[in-house]
């Protein structure tokens, strides 16, 4: 995520750049598409590899590595969510000032990347999904608090919540464990 971040932020300067008339499209133009689509590539390499490690995660039972995994990947990904949000932002109203004259490709960038994006915002997902199932499976969750916290990682924004509220369930019923195990060895 601190990648596309960077991505963006190289988008925004070049553009920025552009528009005082220090260099010209063609110097940095083709540069900056093959580093989007280089990041685009390494998302989708990194949440295969995500997958995979949730899978093993969840059949070894490390339940606590899946909840953690869930709420650093969720907040290390608000930063590029907040850039991405504010560019595809500023892409759909100027094609939509400009429309007549072209702003309908900055549309069409805004609905790609909008596209893409929520690929994104689904894969820091993936440890969350695995944390459900294996909150479930050890019976930490009803099936409707389950249900409600798999609904919750599919939606901008509330993903994070959810990833935030899964990691406190468990950490206070780790908590719990430990003082009912103090108390016993008393």
């Amino acid at each position: 995520m601190a990648i596309g971040a960077l991505v963006y932020v190289a988008f925004v300067l070049s553009f920025l750049a552009y528009s005082e008339g220090y260099i010209n499209p063609p110097d940095y133009g083709g540069a900056l598409l093959l580093l989007a689509g280089a990041w685009n590539l390494l998302l989708l390499i990194v949440t295969v590899l995500v997958i995979i490690d949730a899978v093993r995660k969840v059949r070894a039972g490390m339940t606590r590595e899946l909840v953690r995994g869930l709420y650093f990947t969720k907040l290390a990904a608000i930063p590029f969510f907040v850039i991405n949000f504010l560019l595809m932002a500023f892409f759909a109203l100027v094609g939509t000032a400009i429309f007549l004259f072209g702003g309908m490709v900055l549309q069409a960038v805004a609905v790609i990347s909008i596209g893409l994006t929520y690929f994104a915002m689904i894969s820091t997902s993936i440890y969350g999904f695995a944390s459900v199932i294996q909150l479930r499976r050890e019976r930490q969750l009803e099936t409707r608090m389950a249900v409600i916290y798999a609904v919750l990682l599919c939606i901008f924004v509330a993903d994070i919540v959810a990833g935030v509220l899964l990691f406190r369930q468990y950490r206070s019923r780790e908590r719990q464990v430990v003082a009912a195990t103090a108390s016993i060895e008393e």
